[in-house]
């Protein structure tokens, strides 16, 4: 059995390909089992009956049970969604160090639109809806904002390539992921070693439409933007 982590920064798309991943049967992809929210880690479990991890669990004993008992259902890969903040106190951060040890398979998703990838998290936040529901409310943006955003991004993505340069890597885009899905999940299961399948997901995508109709300040900070000679 292959292990595997989806490492990705927040608002990348890796529900979509967790939903995508589990629909295989040889697979067993769980969502963020190390969420800093206990509400999240709930919610993450789907249909797989394993026990919360609470903040004073040890990450590496934790992650050997939830992996055994996968391993019992004869799935051929197991495995489960992190951000690049996920698993950082002080029981769980061993996390990170434990997949590279072990030569963990890494699903690396970027997203390439990162003005698409804030607008995204913004709207969920201002709404607290993260999944299903289509956005109908608007936010506002600034170029510091976009700046900041940007910077961060760069940088788990810089750390991530560097963190994980003897593990195995597929690297996705969730621009690819959107675009030719037949041929991205073809390429997800070879590189977990299972049988080729058509795989679904129930998720829909939430922001239906431009940019401009989701920022109430689009003209002034699209204005903003080409005057900045990165964006």
């Amino acid at each position: 059995m292959r292990n595997f982590l989806i490492v990705a920064e927040v608002r990348s798309g890796y529900q979509l390909m967790a939903t995508l991943l589990n629909s295989n049967t040889e697979v067993i992809c769980l969502g963020e089992i190390f969420g800093s929210d206990r509400n999240i880690r709930i919610k993450s479990l789907f249909d797989f009956p394993i026990p919360v991890i609470e903040e004073t669990d040890r990450a590496i004993s934790y992650v050997e049970k939830i992996s055994g008992a996968a391993k019992q259902t004869g799935c051929r890969a197991f495995g489960f969604k992190v951000n690049y903040v996920c698993a950082r106190n002080a029981n769980w951060s061993e996390l990170w160090d434990y997949a590279v040890a072990k030569k963990w398979n890494i699903i690396h998703l970027r997203r390439d639109n990162l003005l698409d990838r804030l607008i995204s998290e913004k709207l969920a936040n201002s709404s607290n809806k993260w999944n299903h529901a289509e956005y109908k409310n608007q936010i506002t943006l600034s170029l510091r904002e976009l700046e900041t955003s940007y910077a961060r991004s760069m940088a788990s993505q810089s750390w991530a390539n560097d963190f994980f340069r003897n593990n195995p890597v597929c690297n996705m885009t969730y621009e690819e992921l959107e675009s030719n899905q037949q041929r991205s999940c073809e390429f997800l299961q070879d590189f977990l070693g299972v049988t080729r399948k058509p795989l679904k997901t129930f998720m829909k995508k939430q922001r239906v439409g431009k940019q401009s109709k989701f920022v109430s300040n689009y003209d002034k900070f699209y204005h903003d933007c080409s005057q900045h000679p990165v964006f």
